[in-house]
């Protein structure tokens, strides 16, 4: 049942809702089953009431149910999953919101539907007993949110038997009468990562999950129970409230980021308490790029924030703090303590201080008595204020205090501040060091000093450079400056600023104070890493650490581990915690061989290791055996053609434990994220482990064989978003030996002859995977080489698929050597992680051009990517007219020589060996192309032209900063040339030089727009400092001439980026192909053949771009040697440019026990069978994203294991026996001409996924032809579109051929003979019949997809508005198709069906029952429910209306308590002169409460029945 979009169904609040009995019951939300569709339940007593299995509701949100909102009675026959998935349930009361119950409590488990929620939310339910009461069903609960919700008398989520299985959730803001989640004594609670975070307990409960201690009782409410508390949740997006970031804070155990929310106040009150950090690098900003003008405002409070202990690394970043009665900041943390503020205002203080350091752990009473301070006994923490703002502050001492600590000041701007008892801005005691460089005092005013007062017998603690003061005044002498005073008070010096100008990069006198400037970061600093030729140092380094080291190899190291194992230097030894091994770009150091790469002991913690490639070891490459508590993590790495009996292997010592304890996980943990296991032969387990518990996550297992993938015992298993590819498994993917199991969003893919294609429980009975439509961890891989980027650039295709290439956070990409990446496709983007933003510190450096936009490309988008050190230009837009590209929230910095930072010119680029000025460039013939940059900023650029230069082009600016950049010939920010068209707009220039302009040069033929800030600015001639200067001739020997229009806003409006959602691209690095970072690839096809015929190797790798011209004779694969495969793949992502064409025959596979990857390829041409798989019944052949197109033989691929010479007919073969497996995934065959068809099967096995057969002409017996009693067909997901066939179907099946499809295939238009059969879809010839030209006896089954989802082949079935060809088969549409003629035969035999369905409703019948129902959680509380009977069913008619042109007969509608309905109107021809159309009119009726379609069948005598 579908509901419409944007629909509400009200319900009385008698009403019982809707009763589900009958089993295979779906539920959606549009077509998607999405929350966000805005399908909602409304009101009632009941909502869903259901007594059935397998029962699926997707994307519905329930509000306001007054007894419980889903009621489920579990003890059914056959028992099926009833699952929710993106589900919503809000404001609902009664006795429980969800309700899992069985008729009687002695119950079988097996008897028992088991219940799965998702990716769901409970918010604001108000419960007399619990949110979920599990009365006896297998629950599991996964990616959801409890927020907000009030357990009355009970807990969020009672178990009461069974085993409930919840992860990944998260309780936040709930109020509890008992616990968080209450297990009972004959429950079983398997959990991970689920926390909770602000929840209140009342009655002294449980906050956490209390378990009741087994044999015991409730006794007037009081049980035995173990409490356990939740791990704390992270912290929310960004924080707008004070107590809430307090809190929050008061939990943390360091290394945090708390963002505070953009605008907010976050008011602190006179009993407010302060933000108390006592942990290390702890990080708040203002927004998450940390700026002032994100308005983050912390207001009031006598003391607002206190840092003490040893916590160092703290940052606050772009935080205005105001207001506060004593101190804002009291930074008393010990001498390991350090705390930085960057770009951050301090306004409006009074009390003591603005920021005190001290190391004194009795607070602010130390500053009381004025300058009577003792010297401290220790020293206190280190302070750096940078690019930060003092004003306005009257404070009783002076607004910085510095009493033993190690405090630097840079470019901070001190204005109109009054330090009554000390200084205007800083004061400093008993010679702490104190450094103060570029910054400004402005009109403060001190008692001894109007800027900085020195407390000590001497100077040499203080260094000052490039300060300036203006207006300070002093009440006590003349120095107005830098005083130097003995602790008695006593004067000694006075000293002055040395900088004539305010060099400040926060505020300069004229610059209104609010206007920050954001400071360019620098590029990351090289480790210091090792090679191979310090390999013994690094080995003896690792083995003799003492822990908490990080060791980093350098990229490209190679190390031969067996040559290392006979010097004493291998295998790694890892014995102490906190050890870190990583490689500087992941996945490029390479340990080859050996018997073991690394070796684990000992009872170690937080160990991990990044990045490393581990081939061909001989016995198990990681080797642990683990003593409690220990945790270690392998990411981003790859395992490759390892031989022993394990390549991972795990064993714990101390005793046989079972895992009964959600606990054990957290004491022994083997963690691998985003790693690869690739070729691997392991005669008992890829991974095995054992008193452990394994993390798998996002982890791919490709073409290994093992008898089980992983094997774990007595331990846990989390595996989740893996991919398992081609398993040569022979025992089991997964072999559970006692161990608890989560497992989610598992992808299969390929032949598998396991016994059990999935995992073993205690009862070794075989449970199946959850599955994905597609790999996951292929999916979390990002770019951290300029190679990688270039080559993965290189494979894309001119297609409307959107290409994105995400570079990993703080990589950095150095193409010094290398040439510029050239950008000719349209839907490009390349950005800074998964969101796209600067402050990922994506950093592209070095080169000549590093990026040049070619051609008429469109969507081409920069996101978040730093651009540094480019010779000429960071991007060259050198595209034509119709080309258009986009710089989102990019950095442009420390370009030095070139012509301009950002280059928008279609001609050719002069080189930049000399100087240069605009007249070296040459006005093109045609309009370059269109650039578009927004919230980006140019900063310490000096470059001949402008930092962006437009030459003839259209260039959009909006909201971007222009700091501190020169532009020796003309501008410093922008210059226009050529007649080019400009918009400018909310951007600042400020600090900018420029020969002809401060800030933006403008040829006189250009047109511009300008709403802009600009400020400290020049000229060399100082006509156009700030301004904008309008060229009217171009006289350079003279000067030019024009003139300088003012920019006259009064403040930067330059905003920051906005948020965008992350997108699929991933943020782990891409694996190079190869290890060797040399490609080695074949360019012709009879380098193939003789690289084939060599039989030295098994990878054969097709270069790009490279059309292989294959010659008469077939390429023949067949087995050499025991246990080898045969792979060839086209280099690169894509297949679309690796051709293989003409010739007679492409492939020749046959041997026993073969196996075959084909990837990437095309196949083209071939005038005998492009592929013959000749292979035995225990081969197996598989394509991976190949096309055949055009191909004139009998068939493009042929399945047969049998003797048949140069000349044959297909139909004539003899039956072979068994022949070998095929499997085709994602592959297209298109435009054939196969006398036969275009794929034959005579004896094997076919498996055919998301695959496409379009306008294959003139065959004889369709697409697909399966024959004989061993042949096997399964399809899933496939799309047969416009294929024409002289025999009925577009697949034919004969002999006893087997066949298994999904409910995912899909066919259109497929055109077979009228005389014959209308069958276009699968056809099943009798047994003992043939075909003649007039007869074809058989069955006809039909393909059930109404569309088609394979990019590229996007259509809908012709009863459905069609589907645009983009490869979303949800993508809105709207207008008409064609429509082929129809025989009268086809409309009949479409009426009939018509009146079948008809009759079928009409004569429905509904069930009705009734049953007593228990709920669990409410104390001892049992109630009773007692089924309501509603009034009868009126009918009533629609009346006519006009749609879309055509008069719409009545229709009858039933009167009954049910959804909506998706009505689809009458269809009629319009007639024009080119083609003839199908108009499909469609509405979305609304159906109120008590007016269902008749769509539904008759009313039930019973409401809760649903039919």
């Amino acid at each position: 049942y579908v509901i419409c979009p944007d629909t509400t169904i009200n319900l009385d609040i008698g009403d019982k809702g809707f009763g589900v009995t009958e089993p295979s019951t779906k539920i959606k939300c549009g077509e998607n089953g999405l929350q966000e569709d805005n399908c909602v339940i409304n009101g009632g007593s009941y909502h869903l009431m259901i007594n059935a299995t397998d029962v699926g509701v997707y994307g519905m949100t329930f509000v306001d149910a007054r007894t419980t909102s889903i009621e489920i009675n579990a003890n059914v026959e056959e028992p099926s999953s009833i699952t929710f998935n993106d589900c919503s349930w809000e404001k609902n009361m009664g006795l429980a919101t969800f309700s899992i119950a069985a008729e009687s409590a002695d119950v079988s488990e097996n008897s028992l539907a088991p219940v799965i929620i998702s990716n769901s939310t409970f918010l604001m339910n108000n419960a007399e007993g619990s949110i979920i009461s599990n009365g006896g069903s297998p629950l599991t609960i996964s990616k959801s949110i409890f927020t907000q919700n009030s357990a009355l008398n009970g807990s969020l989520i009672h178990i009461e038997s069974n085993t409930t299985t919840i992860s990944d959730v998260e309780f936040v803001k709930n109020v509890i009468s008992e616990d968080i989640i209450f297990v009972s004594s004959d429950a079983e609670l398997m959990e991970r990562d689920i926390c909770g975070f602000d929840n209140e307990a009342v009655n002294d409960s449980c906050d956490g999950i209390a378990e009741l201690v087994s044999g015991s009782l409730c006794k007037e409410g009081e049980c035995e129970l173990n409490c356990s508390s939740l791990m704390p949740c992270q912290a929310p997006s960004c924080f707008d409230d004070w107590e809430q970031l307090t809190r929050r804070m008061d939990k943390s155990v360091g290394g945090e980021s708390f963002v505070l929310c953009p605008g907010s106040s976050l008011l602190l009150g006179n009993d407010g308490s302060p933000l108390r950090i006592s942990e290390s690098d702890i990080v708040v900003s203002c927004g998450s790029d940390g700026t002032l003008e994100n308005q983050c405002l912390i207001i009031g409070g006598e003391l607002q924030v206190l840092i003490d202990g040893a916590a160092s690394g703290v940052r606050f970043e772009g935080v205005t703090f105001s207001s506060s009665k004593k101190v804002s900041i009291a930074a008393f943390g010990g001498s390991e303590a350090s705390a930085t503020f960057d770009g951050c205002e301090f306004s409006g203080h009074s009390g003591d201080a603005v920021v005190a350091i001290i190391n004194n752990d009795e607070g602010t009473g130390a500053l009381q008595d004025g300058m009577m301070i003792e010297k401290p006994t220790d020293a206190a923490m280190g302070v750096s204020i940078n690019s930060c703002i003092f004003k306005e502050n009257v404070i009783d001492f002076s607004p910085v205090v510095n009493v033993g600590g190690q405090v630097k000041v840079n470019e901070t701007t001190f204005v109109s501040n009054i330090g009554l008892g000390g200084s205007g801005a800083v004061t400093s005691f008993f010679d702490s060091p104190l450094s103060v460089v570029s910054s400004c005092f402005l009109e403060n005013q001190g008692n001894s000093s109007g800027a900085i007062l020195l407390i000590q017998d001497k100077i040499d603690s203080f260094v000052q450079e490039n300060n300036f003061g203006e207006d300070n005044v002093v009440s006590v002498g003349d120095c107005i400056n830098v005083v130097l005073a003995k602790p008695s008070g006593s004067f000694i010096s006075c000293y002055t600023f040395d900088s004539i100008e305010c060099r400040s990069g926060a505020i300069s006198p004229t610059i209104s104070p609010g206007m920050p400037i954001a400071v360019p970061t620098s590029l990351p600093s090289p480790r210091k890493c090792y090679g191979e030729d310090n390999w013994e140092t690094f080995f003896t380094d690792v083995r003799d650490s003492m822990g908490n080291e990080v060791f980093t190899l350098c990229e490209g190291l190679s190390i031969d581990i067996e040559d290392m194992e006979s010097k004493g230097l291998a295998p790694l030894m890892i014995k102490e915690s906190g050890v870190t091994i990583e490689c500087a770009a992941p996945s490029t150091c390479l340990l080859s061989g050996g018997s073991s790469h690394i070796v684990l002991s000992g009872s170690i913690q937080d160990v991990a290791v990044t990045g490393l490639t581990l081939v061909d070891a001989s016995e198990s490459s990681i080797a642990g055996t683990l003593e409690r508590p220990s945790s270690v993590e392998f990411e981003l790495c790859d395992w490759i053609n390892n031989k022993g009996a394990t390549v991972v292997s795990i064993v714990t010592e101390g005793g046989n434990r079972r895992m009964s304890s959600r606990n054990l996980e957290y004491e022994n943990l083997l963690t691998l994220k985003n790693c690869n296991f690739e070729e691997n032969s392991a005669s008992d387990a890829i991974i095995k482990g054992s008193e452990s518990s394994i993390v798998l996550d996002s982890v791919i297992f490709e073409r290994n064989t093992m008898e089980n993938v992983v094997d774990i015992s007595n331990g846990f298993l989390f595996l989740v978003d893996s991919c398992f590819i081609d398993s040569g498994t022979t025992s089991t993917l997964i072999n559970n030996k006692n161990s608890g199991v989560i497992i989610d969003d598992i992808f299969l893919s390929g032949s598998d002859n396991s016994e059990c294609v999935g995992y073993l429980d205690d009862n070794g009975g075989c449970n199946s995977l959850t599955s994905a439509s597609s790999c996951i961890a292929e999916k979390k891989r990002c770019i951290s080489r300029w190679i990688d980027l270039a080559i993965a650039m290189r494979t894309i295709s001119a297609d409307d698929e959107e290409h994105i290439f995400t570079v990993c956070p703080n990589a950095v990409l150095d193409l010094s050597n290398s040439d510029p990446i050239e950008i000719k496709t349209s839907k490009t983007t390349i950005q800074c992680g998964n969101n796209g933003a600067s402050d990922g510190n994506c950093v592209v450096k070095g080169g000549d051009i590093q990026f040049k936009i070619e051609g008429s490309p469109k969507d081409v988008l920069f996101s978040g990517i730093t651009f540094a050190e480019a010779s000429v230009a960071a991007i060259n837009a050198a595209g034509g007219r119709s080309a258009r590209a986009s710089v989102m929230d990019c950095v442009f910095r420390d370009i030095k020589g070139a012509h301009a930072a950002l280059l928008v010119f279609g001609g050719e680029v002069p080189s930049t060996g000399r100087r240069l000025s605009i007249e070296d460039f040459t006005e093109p013939d045609e309009r370059s192309m269109t650039v578009q940059v927004s919230y980006s900023l140019f900063s310490s650029n000096e470059v001949h032209l402008a930092p962006i230069a437009n030459l003839k082009g259209s260039l959009e600016v909006f909201s971007c900063k222009f700091n501190s950049n020169n532009g020796t010939t003309v501008a410093g920010g922008i210059t226009d040339w050529f007649s080019g068209i400009m918009s400018v707009k909310k951007s600042c220039f400020t600090n900018n030089y420029g020969k002809l302009a401060g800030s933006i040069y403008v040829n006189g033929d250009s047109t511009v727009e300008m709403e802009n800030f600009s400020e400290g600015n020049e000229a060399s001639d100082e006509q156009c400092n700030d301004g904008l200067f309008l060229a009217t001739a171009r006289e350079f020997d003279g000067g030019p001439t024009g003139l300088c229009v003012a920019i006259v806003n009064s403040e930067c409006g330059a905003k920051v980026a906005p948020a965008v959602p992350p997108t699929v691209a991933p943020t782990v690095p891409v694996r190079p192909t190869s290890v060797s970072p040399q490609i080695q690839c074949i360019q012709s096809w009879s380098a193939l053949n003789s690289s084939i015929s060599e039989g030295i190797q098994n990878t054969f790798t097709l270069c790009p771009d490279k059309d292989l011209l294959a010659g008469e004779d077939a390429i023949i694969l067949n087995r050499r040697t025991e246990g080898t495969d045969i792979a060839i793949e086209c280099y690169g992502e894509s297949g679309e440019t690796c051709l293989i064409k003409g010739g007679r025959r492409h492939f020749h596979i046959l041997g026993e026990g073969i196996q075959v990857l084909f990837r990437g390829i095309k196949f083209e041409d071939s005038k005998d069978v492009s592929i013959l798989a000749a292979g035995d019944g225990n081969s197996k052949l598989r394509f991976k994203d190949c096309e055949w197109t055009a191909n004139k033989g009998p068939a493009a691929v042929l399945i047969y294991n049998g003797i048949m010479g140069d000349e044959y007919d297909i139909e004539s073969l003899k039956y072979p026996g068994k022949s070998m497996s095929v499997n085709f995934d994602s592959c297209s065959f298109t435009n054939h001409t196969a006398t036969t068809g275009v794929v034959v099967n005579i004896g094997g096995t076919v498996i055919m996924t998301t695959s496409a057969f379009k306008s294959n002409q003139d065959t004889s017996i369709g697409c697909i032809q399966c024959v004989g009693e061993d042949s096997r067909l399964e399809l899933y997901d496939n799309c047969f579109i416009e294929n024409d066939s002289n025999k009925p179907g577009a697949v034919f099946l004969t002999d006893g051929a087997e066949m298994r499809v999904n409910d995912g295939n899909f066919g259109y238009d497929n055109k077979v003979p009228a005389t014959l059969t209308n069958c276009a879809d699968i056809f099943t010839l009798a047994p003992g019949e043939m075909c003649n030209a007039i007869t074809c006896p058989g069955t006809c089954s039909t393909f059930d997809a109404k569309g088609c989802g394979i990019s590229g082949f996007g259509y809908a079935a012709p009863s459905l508005a069609p589907i645009p060809d983009n490869g979303n088969i949800n993508s809105p549409f709207i207008g008409t198709i064609k429509l082929e003629e129809t025989s009268l035969f086809t409309s009949l035999f479409f009426l009939r069906n018509i009146c079948v369905a008809l009759l079928t409703v009409f004569f429905g019948i509904c069930a009705v029952f009734s049953c007593s129902k228990t709920y669990y959680g409410a104390g001892e509380k049992k109630e009773k429910k007692s089924d309501e009977s509603n009034p009868p069913s009126k009918t009533e008619s629609m009346s006519s209306r006009e749609a879309n042109g055509m008069n719409v007969k009545e229709q009858e509608v039933v009167k009954q308590k049910q959804g909506g309905l998706f009505r689809r109107g009458k269809r009629k021809t319009e007639s024009n002169d080119d083609e003839t159309n199908l108009v499909v009119d469609a509405e979305c009726v609304p159906i109120s409460k008590g007016e269902p379609s008749a769509a539904f069948g008759q009313v039930a005598e019973d409401p809760m029945e649903l039919s």
